[in-house]
């Protein structure tokens, strides 16, 4: 009972808890709160998600005149051209020479090559509308989510089509110098949204 006595009396074990607890909050807020996605970042991420999916529309788009008429012949020249503006194109999103951005450019390339066999071709296209971005991560690396209805305006056997489809897409980004770029993206369509 008199040890019991002397620890309530002795009042150093509060001090130890309460500069224990301190310590433990500002190592904390030190990680998380200064290294958090500050409104500034988390502005420039949101554009650079927007732009990359507007890009990966419109990236396809070949030049005129093979652009209105899918009876013409693309020159091999036109298509190395149009696929080298598609790596410059969307490098601008991605991380410099990443998997994500040969997979993106190989996407379009065989958008780009379905069109020469094809009797359709793109004409135009970018995102109708968009909601639920939520972007959340600290320091460099920040995750995101957004649905995303993006169009294409396509001509089809000689008749023009404005398909939309909304995708709920997921993308990892990372911060490199001054700017952020996508590590990784995935996107699954939305039930009941597709084209």
């Amino acid at each position: 009972m008199g040890a019991m006595t002397s620890f309530v009396k002795d009042k150093s074990w509060i001090i130890r808890i309460i500069v224990t607890c301190l310590i433990l909050f500002i190592s904390w807020f030190g990680q998380w709160g200064f290294t958090s996605i500050k409104a500034a970042d988390a502005i420039e991420i949101q554009k650079l998600i927007l732009d990359s999916v507007k890009m990966g529309q419109t990236a396809i788009i070949l030049p005129e005149p093979y652009r209105l008429n899918p009876k013409i012949r693309i020159p091999d020249e036109v298509i190395r051209k149009t696929n080298e503006d598609i790596e410059g194109k969307l490098s601008r999103f991605y991380i410099p020479n990443s998997q994500i951005l040969k997979k993106m450019v190989g996407q379009s390339e065989s958008l780009l090559d379905a069109q020469e066999t094809g009797n359709y071709r793109f004409l135009d296209g970018g995102i109708s509308k968009y909601r639920n971005i939520k972007i959340s991560g600290h320091g460099n690396i920040a995750t995101v989510s957004a649905d995303i209805w993006v169009w294409d305006k396509v001509l089809i056997n000689n008749v023009i089509a404005h398909p939309e489809i909304g995708l709920h897409y997921q993308f990892s980004v990372v911060r490199i110098g001054e700017t952020w770029a996508i590590s990784d993206d995935s996107s699954d369509v939305i039930p009941g949204e597709g084209a």
